[in-house]
C-alpha cells in the first residue's frame, strides 16, 4: 500500500493564522505549550521566510523560500507578530511587527490608486 502524499509546503499565511489561534488558546486553556509551539512556528518563519525588503514569502518548501509574496502572507504574519507581543512582551515581535508593516507598504501600497494589491 502506497501512503497518501503529504504537502510538506509551509504556507507563510495559514501559519500565520494557525499561529494566532495557537497563541489565543494558550491563554484560554491556561496551557503554556500551544503558546509554545506557536512561537517556534513563527520564529522559523522569520528565520526561514523573511525577505527585508519584501516582508515574508508565501510559503517555504524543500528547504527553499519562494520568489512570491502575497498582501495575504503580510496581513496574516503581522496579526501574529502583535499576538505573539501580546502573549509575550517581548519587544522583538513588536518591532518586527513594525519593520513588517513597513516592507508591505513599500511593496504592495498603490500611491496613485490609494489602496493595497
Amino acid at each position: 500500500m502506497v501512503p497518501p502524499y503529504i504537502d510538506k509546503t509551509f504556507y507563510c499565511d495559514w501559519n500565520g493564522a494557525a499561529i494566532s489561534s495557537y497563541l489565543l488558546a494558550s491563554v484560554a486553556l491556561g496551557d503554556e505549550r500551544p503558546g509554545r509551539s506557536a512561537l517556534s512556528a513563527l520564529d522559523f518563519i522569520l528565520e526561514k521566510g523573511l525577505d527585508k525588503g519584501r516582508g515574508v514569502v508565501s510559503h517555504y518548501f524543500n528547504g527553499e523560500p519562494s520568489e512570491e509574496a502575497f498582501l495575504s502572507d503580510q496581513a496574516a504574519m503581522l496579526e501574529a507578530l502583535t499576538d505573539a507581543f501580546e502573549f509575550t512582551q517581548e519587544r522583538k515581535y513588536l518591532e518586527r511587527a513594525e519593520n513588517l508593516a513597513s516592507a508591505a507598504i513599500d511593496v504592495f501600497y498603490d500611491e496613485e490608486g490609494g489602496g493595497f494589491f
